[in-house]
């Protein structure tokens, strides 16, 4: 760890972003997960994204800002931090649920997991079910981050894992989360080898019941694409009711696409 205001006598301004970046996610996990004062975190939050601005200006300066987007392995609006959003710090400070199954668990999404993800997200079974149009695992790093920091702030996931590999195979979260509403939207993937074996309903089902119970969200919605009937068996197991089709939802791949619309409100939960 370095001092305050120091790094830039003894590193490049890029390895003074890198550390100072490294230097704030270590200071947000201690924040989030103790619930202290977030005034250490905001020194740093204001600090990286100085150095970053420097970095930025003499980028275009040097007419070289293909460096600068890349450099890091994030595009510019990923780069700005913040503190992180109330509902995430809600959600972080929640016990998970236990997965119900052997050998299965929940865990936060991990840098070393990107390359797994991302490589079941490119097999055409998969792919022809969600509207993602994932392009690299530097793609899927903006979902970790917008754990914590981004613009957005508005979705959380996890990994679920096989113990016996310690490697991710699925994950689930939430999205389009709203306080005010006591509302949100649950999404979720697995590994094909993974699939007809009732992982992803069951942990569906655990999930649901904690963010209603534990969370006290009203309403948690699903959508999913009209051709996605394994998706839908697990909503329906998990206790949501249809509520209509939404017609050219999505575009997905340039191609207008249908979606089924799911809720599941508190008071009415039904699942198993």
């Amino acid at each position: 760890m370095f001092s305050h205001g120091q790094d830039q006598d003894f590193y490049t301004n890029e390895e003074a972003i890198s550390l100072s970046y490294w230097h704030f996610l270590a200071v947000q996990h201690l924040v989030i997960n103790s619930g202290t004062q977030d005034t250490t975190l905001s020194i740093l939050i204001n600090r990286y994204n100085n150095l970053l601005e420097l970095d930025r200006e003499h980028s275009r300066k040097t007419n070289n800002m293909e460096k600068f987007h890349f450099s890091y392995g994030f595009t510019p609006h990923q780069h700005q931090l913040t503190t992180p959003a109330a509902a995430l710090k809600a959600f972080a400070s929640a016990q998970l649920p236990q997965t119900g199954i052997a050998n299965f668990a929940l865990r936060p999404i991990q840098i070393e997991d990107l390359v797994d993800w991302f490589d079941y997200l490119q097999q055409e079974t998969v792919k022809a079910l969600m509207s993602w149009d994932v392009k690299s695992p530097q793609d899927l790093q903006q979902f970790i981050q917008s754990q914590w920091y981004s613009p957005q702030q508005n979705q959380i996931k996890w990994a679920i894992t096989d113990q016996s590999l310690d490697r991710l195979i699925g994950t689930i979260g939430f999205h389009s989360i709203d306080l005010q509403n006591e509302s949100c939207e649950v999404a979720y993937d697995l590994n094909p080898t993974y699939w007809n074996r009732g992982i992803i309903t069951q942990i569906c089902q655990q999930m649901t019941a904690w963010a209603h119970q534990e969370m006290k969200f009203q309403r948690i919605a699903a959508s999913v694409m009209l051709e996605n009937h394994g998706s839908r068996r697990v909503l329906e197991k998990s206790g949501y009711n249809l509520e209509g089709v939404m017609r050219s939802y999505r575009k997905v791949r340039g191609i207008h696409r249908d979606y089924f619309l799911f809720s599941s409100l508190r008071n009415i939960h039904s699942a198993p």
